[in-house]
């Protein structure tokens, strides 16, 4: 059941969510996040903990970021920023600045806490912050920090979504794609790769949005999860290797594509490697690149570029589209 209180086959609906959170009847914006199970009132996605988490300005990973790792240890990073960024005394920024009386309530998804300066900034002493976070818990999408002088006069007030953009930092934690998703055009399921876990059954290509006139060899659609054949990953290259086996049919006039992924140094993205094509009687077929420009620079054959999904940014860029639509 959605917030607007229409019923959905739960798969129908998780399907629908993929193409559009609107509501398939009465267009109300919806998310799993909110859309509950009828028999047991849980939400078909819980977000991440708040606890733990941090979220960037802009998407920038080194600039003001706010880190929230417990109830009593809540605070801004400026260890990264510019070095113009000073107090109006020329002293650079702490490293970590604490947020004082940090509170979070969790049915209205609400940070508030306090920042105080002992040197003056843009004539301010006191800054107070309200956050507010989406469903998911990943975009601040409401809230303003208010700046106050020693005056206790209120100088200036910057509004999130306006002056200020955040969401949250899910890039991996470690050298790893496992637990991430890689997409291309900005899609999941338009031939997107899910590692899940290591091993066999772990890995696979989501086929859920590939378009109607995708094809195999014998009239089918591909199937919506087609998974990886001997899948490894070497952690100290950064490399996956595995097979896709398409037998008895074929795709494409290939019966067997062999990969080879080498991810950047944060595993945020697919950089280099290919994918070997071969045919049903054994020969070599084409052999498609990965990279991250969408040509060769002596060629005009496309390059295979794949980025991880962050669904914090996506739905941020969601947000904000919708914005523009609405002025």
């Amino acid at each position: 059941r959605t917030k607007c209180r229409h019923e959905f086959c739960t798969e129908c609906l998780k399907a629908s969510v993929n193409h559009s959170e609107h509501c398939p009847i009465c267009r109300a914006s919806i998310s799993l996040f909110s859309t509950i199970t009828i028999d047991t009132c849980l939400a078909l996605r819980q977000p991440k903990p708040f606890y733990g988490s941090t979220f960037m300005q802009l998407g920038r990973p080194g600039k003001e970021l706010y880190h929230f790792e417990s109830p009593e240890n809540c605070y801004i990073s400026y260890s990264n920023d510019p070095v113009q960024w000073q107090t109006d005394d020329d002293s650079p920024l702490s490293p970590q600045k604490p947020f004082l009386n940090p509170t979070y309530d969790l049915l209205t998804r609400t940070f508030t806490g306090t920042i105080k300066w002992d040197s003056m900034i843009d004539g301010t002493v006191r800054w107070e912050y309200t956050i507010v976070l989406s469903e998911s818990l990943n975009v601040v999408i409401d809230g303003e920090v208010k700046k106050y002088d020693a005056e206790d006069t209120l100088r200036d007030t910057s509004k999130y979504l306006d002056a200020l953009v955040y969401w949250r930092d899910l890039r991996p934690s470690d050298a790893s794609p496992y637990g991430h998703i890689f997409i291309q055009a900005g899609r999941v399921g338009l031939a997107s790769y899910h590692f899940v876990h290591e091993g066999e059954g772990g890995t696979y290509i989501s086929y859920e949005n590939a378009p109607e006139e995708w094809k195999l060899d014998d009239g089918s659609s591909p199937p919506i999860q087609k998974h990886f054949l001997n899948p490894q990953y070497d952690a100290a290259t950064q490399t996956f290797t595995g097979k896709i086996d398409w037998a008895p049919t074929s795709f494409g006039g290939d019966v067997r594509w062999d990969y080879t992924m080498v991810f950047s140094s944060t595993i945020d993205k697919i950089v280099q490697g290919s994918v070997k094509c071969f045919k049903l009687d054994g020969t070599t077929g084409r052999e498609l690149q990965f990279g991250t420009t969408r040509y060769f620079h002596d060629t005009l054959d496309k390059v295979l570029i794949y980025a991880q999904y962050d669904e914090a940014k996506i739905e941020m860029h969601a947000i904000l589209q919708a914005r523009l639509v609405s002025v």
